[in-house]
């Protein structure tokens, strides 16, 4: 007779994993800068897989018996992550996502609106100089401090990330942190242009990180972002662009070029075609 498999959690530790979900599901609420009543309203009733008012609070409250479709509506409408959904359903600690220090002055809030709920493309280049591209999807602006977003290169590497633009900065910072088993970050800075006042479109940029190779070195290039509206780019042509030429100061320092600059040359000469727009399907073809 086979051995009986006990379960993970007896009924103590089913409630102690219940408060640690309403915790975190409170925290992506507020991150997103919904109030409980909104995420209940008339328009988001149970007929569309939302839970009621009193269902929804006692779910914050560490209620494990709900629907597992409340918290599939709930995690898409909070712009859930990979780190959410290892939090809510894994064994990951949650985390505090919110920043004590944010700005919400008009200037701020207009650099974040370059980027959000925006999708990239990102091509960089690998330790064989081949090119590899990343996409990039940003989300809402959390607590008027930055911008949320997720990225993955291929199936095999996710990552979460965040996107700073402090004013009176002359550059975005983007945080790359990997949701996988392998322990990796990287930081992408980009030149702040004044004068796109829209959407950010594409740029040059560069690039620190730990890089994916055994010996876990250090790795300092360029890249470049282009938005989903852009067909696929010669790649040839893209490598041009991000060839670190003339950059070393001294033995001892090592000063890329002004990334303004770049990026006003990349924007002169690279010429790039947009995807076409069906008007009636409201879809990019």
């Amino acid at each position: 007779m086979a051995d009986k498999i006990l379960p993970v959690f007896d009924d103590e530790g089913i409630k102690k994993q219940g408060k640690v979900i309403g915790l975190h599901l409170r925290k992506m609420r507020l991150r997103s800068l919904y109030t409980q009543d909104a995420v209940t309203n008339d328009e988001l009733d149970t007929k569309h897989g939302f839970p009621s008012l009193s269902t929804y609070k006692s779910m914050e409250n560490g209620d494990t018996k709900s629907s597992f479709t409340f918290y599939l509506q709930l995690f898409h409408l909070f712009h859930g992550t990979d780190r959410d959904a290892a939090i809510l359903f894994g064994n990951r600690d949650s985390e505090t996502f919110v920043d004590e220090s944010h700005d919400d002055s008009q200037a701020h809030i207009a650099r974040l609106k370059k980027f959000a709920y925006q999708k990239y493309t990102i091509y960089l280049v690998d330790e064989m100089d081949a090119i590899k591209e990343m996409k990039l999807s940003f989300g809402n602006i959390i607590n008027y401090s930055y911008v949320q977003g997720n990225a993955k290169i291929g199936r095999k590497y996710t990552y979460d990330c965040k996107l700073v633009s402090p004013v009176n900065s002359p550059y975005v910072f983007i945080y790359f942190t990997s949701t996988t088993s392998m322990v990796d970050r990287a930081l992408f800075i980009l030149p702040e242009i004044e004068w796109i006042i829209g959407k950010f479109k594409r740029g040059l940029g560069l690039m620190i990180s730990i890089s994916t190779d055994h010996q876990r070195c250090p790795t300092i290039q360029m890249f470049v972002m282009l938005h989903a509206l852009y067909k696929k780019p010669d790649l040839e042509e893209i490598k041009k662009y991000i060839v670190l030429r003339d950059s070393q100061v001294s033995t001892y320092m090592m000063r890329v070029q002004d990334l303004k600059s770049r990026n006003i040359k990349f924007d002169q000469e690279m010429i790039l075609e947009r995807k076409h727009y069906d008007v009636e399907k409201k879809n990019v073809l």
